[in-house]
């Protein structure tokens, strides 16, 4: 397994170093930083990812940070390769970005954040997983957890009939306007994610159910034991420090005495309780990252900010235009500070704080991809793309987030009481 581990981060600095070379190849070209265009910023996000997940691999003991800094790697080269939209051909730059200092400040400041985000998304993911799978105080009946396919099922099948319909696949009579056509498709949305994220629940179910084996103890034993060991804790500690009398006295207990005491209030674990700890000592770990992450995310999108700021004012007469660009900026920024403050102040514990990992990015998404690819207003609109396929980002990103709703609702049932 340590041959393993070795030779996959040989295989990632090997990548980055690939990257690296690349880079100055196109640097050399076009005398430009590499962040002039999409293809370039996804580019820039794999190598900026690879590099933070490297550097906390090597500080830090190896917690899946180098596996989730390989993966947004990955997906960010293979789209890069694959999608004709990003373009990999150099080209002549719009008057306003030629300004190696601004590119090399305000834009690589703004995309390294994107890494940052896109590093935490990952590790999100990956913990959500656990959660998906991991064993709590119940196991929860698949009546339970197939409940919310109530009321989502039909709003999908609704949502999924009057897209149809606005596509002319059921004739022209059942043909619907613009209007209900953004309507349906939410409903095709909403309703979708909440229906995935239901049966992957009872997937997650039964592969806990095939790896779980849970030992004959019950829980009143358990508890027996536990509040006998508390109440002869006392007993013990002032009978050891008495002499044995049984009288309470002053004598400092010896650091013997006190581990005897700590061993003998402390509570027998039956199988599931083993299992969660198990699942939270694997969990945390990952959730430490993910708040660092974000951490730095947030230093380089708030400095990128700033910085562009400074560029508008000497580029445009302005330094704040609310142009969707900085917008959404702005906003990307907020948002990842509510649960990063959350989580300081104690108000926000790990499973919040991977479950926000994953919806947070949806701001990423539309500072990075929508503004560049959907929108069309401001005078960022030198970064504006046609013909992205809006359809299919939307059902990618309801997939996604289909995988933390279904961690949330099936660990909801598995700490909720049996009624």
């Amino acid at each position: 397994a340590r041959g393993t581990y070795w030779l996959g981060l040989a295989a990632l600095i090997g990548g980055i170093g690939l990257e690296v070379y690349g880079f100055m190849r196109r640097i050399q070209i076009s005398g430009w930083a590499p962040v002039t265009n999409m293809y370039e910023t996804v580019i820039w996000v794999a190598f900026v990812a690879a590099v933070l997940a490297l550097i906390f691999e090597v500080v830090y003991r190896p917690v899946f940070v180098g596996m989730a800094g390989a993966g947004v790697a990955l997906l960010c080269t293979l789209t890069a390769a694959s999608v004709p939209l990003l373009d990999p051909n150099l080209k002549s730059l719009q008057p306003v970005l030629r300004d190696n200092f601004w590119l090399g400040t305000h834009v690589l400041a703004e995309v390294s954040s994107y890494a940052a985000f896109a590093l935490a998304w990952f590790l999100g993911l990956l913990a959500t997983l656990f959660y998906l799978t991991a064993t709590y105080r119940r196991s929860p009946r698949f009546g339970e957890l197939a409940l919310p396919l109530i009321p989502w099922l039909p709003v999908l099948a609704v949502g999924f009939t009057g897209v149809a319909a606005s596509y002319g696949m059921l004739g022209r009579t059942w043909a619907v306007s613009d209007t209900l056509f953004y309507v349906c498709t939410t409903m095709a949305l909403v309703g979708g994610m909440f229906t995935l994220g239901t049966l992957l629940s009872m997937g997650g179910e039964v592969v806990n159910r095939l790896t779980f084996r849970e030992h004959p103890e019950h829980a009143e034993e358990i508890a027996g034991e536990f509040w006998a060991a508390e109440e002869s804790a006392p007993a013990a500690s002032f009978a050891s420090a008495g002499g044995g009398s049984g009288t309470a006295t002053l004598v400092k207990p010896t650091v013997a005495q006190i581990r005897a005491i700590e061993a003998a209030g402390r509570v027998k674990l039956d199988a599931r309780g083993e299992a969660m700890q198990r699942t939270a000592a694997t969990v945390k770990p990952i959730a430490n990252f993910v708040y660092r992450a974000m951490q730095v995310g947030v230093l380089l999108i708030a400095a990128g900010t700033i910085l562009g700021g400074v560029w508008a004012d000497y580029s445009w007469g302005r330094f704040w235009g609310w142009d969707a660009k900085e917008v959404w900026a702005l906003a990307t920024l907020i948002i990842y500070l509510v649960p990063l403050h959350g989580r300081f102040a104690g108000w926000v514990n790990t499973f919040w704080l991977v479950f926000s990992s994953v919806f947070c990015f949806l701001s990423v998404i539309m500072a990075w991809y929508g503004v560049n690819f959907i929108l069309n207003v401001g005078l960022h609109t030198y970064g504006f793309v046609e013909g992205a396929n809006q359809g299919g980002m939307m059902v990618i990103i309801m997939c996604v987030l289909a995988f933390p709703l279904a961690a949330a609702w099936r660990r909801f049932l598995g700490y909720r009481p049996v009624l």
